[in-house]
């Protein structure tokens, strides 16, 4: 069974950290100082999106990937503006331990063998949007490329999504997930999807303290019983709902219906914790 490990994913945008492909809201005036608070908890890899509109701006990502990689002690891909071999070699000079391939340009594509033959299959990786792009890969990809981001999965989360793409492809997938919460890898466990999953990607690290300690306890290595991450996800929603409906009920206080459902909830929460603490000491 393939290691698994939590990979966070930076997206550059004029000189700073915002919130995905999409969403250019800013998360981080200084992206390097992310990358670090990133490694400060305990993550695996990361990977950092260029998504400059200029040179100048490209240029400027290039910068702040060459600082991020050399305050990393983790390995980190680089993506983003790759039109021609040297956009790979400038990549791969900033100290990224890899460079990303656009599967979505045909350019792209077609610079597969030479940059891997150049560099070595572990240096390169490919970004996809679905698994058509993957098809449209070379025959020979599992020998040229070591690692294929999922892109589109930082967009939605969609676990026949994640089906497809790793039943497509025998090279490890990264799916940069839009959130990373228990209850959601819970319901990739109950889909048999630990054997599937390659890396799980975090944006935000404001789960279980600012850390990911805790979360990587539950979620590796995916020998330990599948139940702990499902208890860990019922725990984490029914806390969540319980602390929606005491702020509810401060605005209205007499919501019968509200108090006997935060009632039942904690009840049920009392149960969880205690089959927890008993089963899965430590």
């Amino acid at each position: 069974m393939s290691e698994k490990k939590f990979c966070a994913s930076i997206y550059l945008y004029q000189g700073k950290a915002v919130k995905n492909r999409m969403e250019r809201a800013v998360v981080s005036e200084d992206p390097v100082e992310l990358a670090e608070k990133y490694c400060n908890n305990n993550v695996d890899e990361l990977i950092v999106f260029d998504l400059s509109e200029t040179d100048r701006e490209h240029e400027t990502a290039l910068g702040i990937m060459k600082q991020i990689a050399a305050v990393s002690e983790v390995p980190v891909t680089g993506c983003g503006n790759v039109k021609r071999f040297e956009d790979i070699k400038k990549i791969l000079y900033t100290g990224c331990m890899r460079a990303a391939l656009n599967y979505s340009k045909t350019s792209n594509v077609e610079l597969t063998e030479e940059v891997s033959k150049r560099f070595g299959r572990e240096k390169i990786a490919v970004c996809i949007g679905d698994t058509e792009e993957l098809k449209n890969g070379p025959a020979e990809m599992p020998e040229l490329v070591s690692q294929i981001i999922a892109v589109n999965a930082a967009d939605s989360f969609d676990k026949n999504a994640f089906k497809r793409m790793t039943e497509t492809t025998i090279i490890p997938v990264f799916f940069p997930m839009p959130a990373a919460t228990p209850g959601q890898l819970s319901e990739l466990l109950k889909n048999d999807m630990p054997t599937l999953i390659e890396k799980l990607s975090v944006r935000e690290i404001h789960i279980y303290q600012d850390s990911f300690v805790e979360m990587k306890k539950y979620i590796t290595p995916w020998t330990i019983d599948p139940m702990i991450p499902v208890l860990a996800g019922q725990i984490a929603e029914k806390s969540a709902r319980i602390s929606t409906l005491e702020d509810e009920l401060k605005a209205n206080s007499g919501n019968q219906q509200k108090i006997d459902e935060k009632s039942k909830l904690a009840a049920e929460l009392a149960k969880l914790k205690e089959y927890h603490t008993s089963n899965y000491p430590g």
